[in-house]
């Protein structure tokens, strides 16, 4: 006689449907909103960022017998993560990044995933980021496209506040 799984795992299946959704609303990649203070105009034009990683050097000791041990080194406090903008025709963001760069400025940015359900960011979910200085990569045209003129660039930070326990305040939308 042969074996069906199908209805008994029904039950199971429902219960973990529930606790799932029990959970709460899913964060999606797109509700976020990413804040340079020295320059506000331009929050609504950042189309792609990342959220930093919060980790450490790793450190790699041989011991008796030749065990292996992997532990926990130094924080890794400075990164770099790579960031999309959109451009208008004013060219407004092109100023702005032009003299992010000769200028040699250091901005705070704060990052936060803000949504429909939750339009208020919490500790949780808002990383500020100090120290940041910006290279900006070349920027591709083509009379072959009627694209949407998107420089990208790479945001160096020196500090995150995901090492201050949750300090970096909160957006809102």
């Amino acid at each position: 006689m042969p074996m069906t799984f199908g209805a008994a795992a029904a039950p199971l299946r429902k219960r973990s449907l529930y606790r799932f959704i029990s959970l709460g609303e899913k964060a999606t990649a797109d509700d976020f909103r990413l804040s340079i203070y020295a320059y506000p105009d331009i929050e609504y034009l950042v189309q792609a960022a990342q959220l930093p990683p919060l980790k450490r050097e790793m450190v790699e000791i041989v011991g008796p017998n030749g065990v292996q041990v992997q532990q926990q080194g130094k924080l890794i406090n400075a990164g770099e993560l790579p960031i999309t903008f959109i451009e208008t025709i004013t060219g407004n963001l092109l100023g702005i990044l032009r003299r992010w760069v000769t200028e040699k400025e250091y901005h705070t940015v704060t990052m936060a995933l803000v949504s429909e359900g939750e339009p208020v960011s919490n500790q949780n979910t808002t990383i500020t980021l100090e120290g940041c200085w910006l290279e900006s990569e070349a920027i591709e045209l083509s009379v072959d496209d009627n694209a949407a003129l998107k420089p990208t660039g790479t945001l160096h930070y020196n500090w995150h506040s995901g090492y201050d326990g949750g300090q970096a305040g909160s957006l809102g939308w």
